[in-house]
């Protein structure tokens, strides 16, 4: 599983067995989402979709959440065929 630190909107990933508690963004997907690839490039930040994540992000440590996750903003998508 892939979940955001919110404060640092960095990614970490736990692959073992353990009970989480995180803030979850549901959403529907908008024009310029960002995927976990976008994540690894530095401009994703100038994507319509990371201003979502990042607002987001900044209402869930508000609340006291030290991870949150986001259906969109972590998961994989195919690359586009040419």
């Amino acid at each position: 599983m892939r979940l955001l630190h919110p404060r640092a909107l960095e990614l970490h990933e736990f692959f073992e067995n353990v009970t989480l508690e995180y803030a979850i963004l549901s959403h529907t997907c908008e024009q310029e989402e960002v995927t976990y690839q976008d994540t690894q490039d530095p401009s994703a930040q100038e994507k319509a979709g990371y201003t979502k994540i990042r607002h987001y992000c900044e209402e869930a440590a508000r609340d006291g959440y030290k991870l949150s996750g986001s259906t969109r903003s972590v998961s994989t998508r195919p690359a586009a065929s040419s």
